[in-house]
């Protein structure tokens, strides 16, 4: 999804010149992209700087700070989304599966009764006792989204597979 933003970015000296808007938009590039905001999701690339402003000068550093207007593309989940993913990892307690830049634990109560662990042939996966689905690394599953925490850089994700049409 595309948002606009606004950030305030402080710019040292030797960015001021002819080129002050490329240097704020590279600053702004390298400071936010591939971060994570609570409330937009994680920023995955800033397209477009819209305005910056005059800049409000330090006296005692020299630095300058800017109010930044810019365009970023953005993902984020929403609570009972459902996401297409790849799982990533497989242990005794659930699963991890990621769907592009975002992680999603599958806890083992939060999928259906009858997948059980297993590491036959020395592949850890989760298999069902009633019909032949086998989930392992690198399975593409359907997951719904249960539950979702932002924390400094970081959204933690819980999903399910126990519903009709998932997994």
């Amino acid at each position: 999804m595309q948002v606009s933003r606004e950030s305030t970015l402080t710019l040292s000296p030797k960015y001021f010149g002819k080129n002050l808007a490329k240097s704020i938009e590279r600053e702004l590039k390298r400071r936010y992209e591939g971060t994570i905001d609570a409330k937009y999701g994680f920023i995955i690339h800033i397209y477009q700087l819209l305005d910056y402003g005059q800049g409000k000068l330090d006296p005692d550093t020299g630095d300058a700070e800017f109010n930044v207007k810019y365009d970023a593309i953005v993902f984020k989940v929403f609570r009972h989304e459902i996401v297409p993913c790849r799982v990533s990892q497989v242990t005794p307690n659930g699963l991890f599966a990621t769907a592009g830049t975002l992680e999603i634990f599958i806890s083992e109560k939060l999928m259906p009764s009858d997948l059980q662990y297993s590491t036959l042939n020395g592949v850890p996966s989760f298999v069902s006792t009633e019909e032949e689905v086998t989930i392992k690394q690198n399975s593409e599953i359907r997951v719904k989204i249960v539950g979702i925490r932002a924390a400094a850089q970081q959204i933690v994700v819980i999903g399910t597979i126990k519903e009709d049409f998932l997994g």
